[in-house]
């Protein structure tokens, strides 16, 4: 049903790399990465992975943006997470992405973006900037929740119809799952 990976790009923070690792484990990512890291950690998570999720969910280091691409899986697309893309919220999650977060203080590169066959953001409300274990976490969320909602396994009883919005399917179902639960509690 697809796969995803999420990782960043000159990260410098061990405790964002661990953190990232923890959540890319929790919400079902099938690999994390680095491309030229700057922390001191290189693979190991750190103290941020109570979890150990290092024992796993692989994480892989790239020296460079083009042995990522290099190796990147067959049929699989690179999704460029940075400001200025667009807004998460309209964004339908390829079935095969490989997600790369900009550093914490550089962000990504425009000719790295330029190379992306997608650029997303996570708007906010106050400041544009967030930290980026935090947006890779909302990311992976985001695509667990729509994965969920508007395009579950066929087996799914949670099947959103086609052309169905995210919105309209959420509202229905907190609808049935209130009549049934009224259902159940008047009938007993």
């Amino acid at each position: 049903h697809g796969w995803s990976a999420v990782g960043i790009f000159r990260g410098k923070s061990d405790i964002n790399h661990g953190t990232l690792w923890r959540s890319a484990y929790q919400l079902g990512a099938t690999f994390i990465f680095t491309v030229q890291p700057r922390h001191t950690g290189g693979l190991t998570p750190g103290p941020a992975d109570t979890l150990n999720a290092w024992q796993r969910l692989p994480c892989f280091r790239y020296d460079s943006f083009e042995q990522l691409l290099g190796s990147q899986p067959e049929d699989c697309v690179v999704v460029g997470v940075e400001m200025g893309g667009e807004p998460m919220e309209t964004f339908r999650h390829p079935p095969r992405a490989i997600y790369l977060l900009g550093a914490e203080d550089d962000g990504l590169p425009q000719h790295i973006l330029d190379r992306c066959h997608f650029h997303v953001a996570l708007p906010t409300v106050r400041e544009p900037s967030m930290n980026v274990a935090a947006v890779g976490t909302t990311l992976l969320y985001d695509r667990l929740l729509k994965r969920l909602l508007l395009d579950p396994y066929p087996h799914s009883p949670v099947a959103v119809k086609q052309g169905r919005s995210l919105a309209n399917a959420t509202a229905s179902r907190l609808k049935e799952r209130a009549f049934a639960e009224s259902k159940r509690s008047n009938l007993q």
